[in-house]
């Protein structure tokens, strides 16, 4: 069934094109630039690349010890064309990290943990944190089911099994392995300098009058959302 998902996954999101690329450093570099390894010869792998967006990033950065997986053959060949030729096909994610052995520095998931069955998250978390050297980390990022558009984003896609809020996220990442970790929100880039601080100051109120109603609105003992931005981006290590 799996398979058949992904077959024509390619088909669905086309937009790889160069300036699409280009403009994407620009907000990778908001929320991610800080993130990245000092080392330039790191070893990292980006799981679930797709077409590359982010492996075109790294390079950007001066990375060269990249690799990409992927479900999607259409994909990886895409990728491997005009990004990256070190992509390669996997359907086993459990299996590729259990034969990996130690060797990545930085593993990236970035929109792909949200595609995966419950039943096998914990098992190929797990697995990629033994693949990782000492000191290295997890990298992801999914959609924040405490957005107010949570639920459109997890739902807009029919490969999408779970949705997770930054309690939850903590609650895999801790169960998989992982103790270090910073869960924080996705930076919101607005291409006007004048609109910026404006969408900002309106963000920022919208949120806490959100916050204030659902103190309310939530039943007693749950936890009340601290991070309402669209995705939520976590580092873990062990």
């Amino acid at each position: 069934m799996k398979k058949r998902l992904f077959e024509n996954y390619h088909s669905y999101y086309k937009d790889g094109n160069d300036l699409d690329f280009k403009k994407r450093y620009v907000y990778l570099d908001d929320d991610y630039a800080s993130l990245l390894p000092g080392n330039k010869e790191a070893a990292i792998i980006d799981v679930g690349c797709g077409m590359g967006h982010f492996l075109s990033y790294l390079q950007s950065k001066g990375y060269h010890n990249i690799r990409g997986v992927d479900i999607c053959d259409d994909q990886v060949d895409w990728c491997k064309k005009n990004v990256c030729n070190n992509a390669e096909k996997t359907e086993d994610l459990l299996a590729f990290f259990t034969q990996a052995g130690r060797i990545f520095d930085l593993i990236i998931m970035n929109d792909l943990i949200e595609h995966l069955a419950k039943e096998e998250m914990v098992d190929i978390l797990s697995a990629a944190r033994r693949a990782l050297k000492q000191g290295g980390a997890l990298m992801c990022r999914l959609p924040n089911m405490s957005n107010i558009f949570g639920v459109y984003l997890l739902y807009n896609d029919f490969t999408h099994e779970t949705g997770f809020t930054e309690y939850s996220l903590r609650q895999l990442l801790q169960l998989s392995g992982f103790n270090d970790m910073v869960i924080k929100g996705n930076k919101t880039r607005i291409n006007s300098l004048w609109k910026r601080p404006l969408f900002y100051l309106v963000s920022f109120l919208f949120n806490k009058f959100i916050a204030m109603g659902l103190r309310y609105a939530y039943m007693p003992g749950s936890k009340q959302p601290e991070i309402m931005s669209t995705f939520l981006i976590a580092m873990a290590k062990e």
